[in-house]
């Protein structure tokens, strides 16, 4: 990472601090409605919810302190890079970036797989 330019930087560490708290999965809510973010990251989850990049649980919850796959993390980078810009290769499902995926897995995992992989975060 000591290569990469102070947006790729920023970039990671505010997904970071995202990751540790956030699941992109089950979309629902505004971040007004999430019944468990206060505290010390619920500006982050905020943001991010605000930007379409995670969302709540219907019954109105976050889950802050689930634990994350890496499907789950790649899909939040991945929606991240879209929100700032970045587009889904037009081979994402053909092409697989990542050798534990074929072009049977799940869309939206080899679309912002293919993002991540491309953009350099992994």
């Amino acid at each position: 990472m000591a290569n990469q330019p102070k947006k790729y930087k920023k970039f990671v560490a505010t997904a970071a601090t995202a990751t540790l708290v956030a699941s992109a999965i089950v979309p629902v809510a505004s971040a007004a409605s999430l019944s468990d973010i206060s505290g010390t990251h619920e500006e982050a989850i905020t943001s991010l919810v605000e930007a379409g990049v995670v969302s709540g649980y219907a019954d109105g919850t976050f889950k802050p302190n689930k634990e994350l796959t890496r499907s789950d993390v790649v899909k939040l980078l991945g929606k991240f890079l879209v929100t700032k810009g970045f587009e889904v290769p037009a081979d994402a499902v053909t092409n697989p970036r990542f050798n534990d995926l074929n072009s049977k897995s799940n869309k939206e995992l080899l679309e912002y797989a293919a993002v991540v992989y491309d953009a350099g975060v992994f």
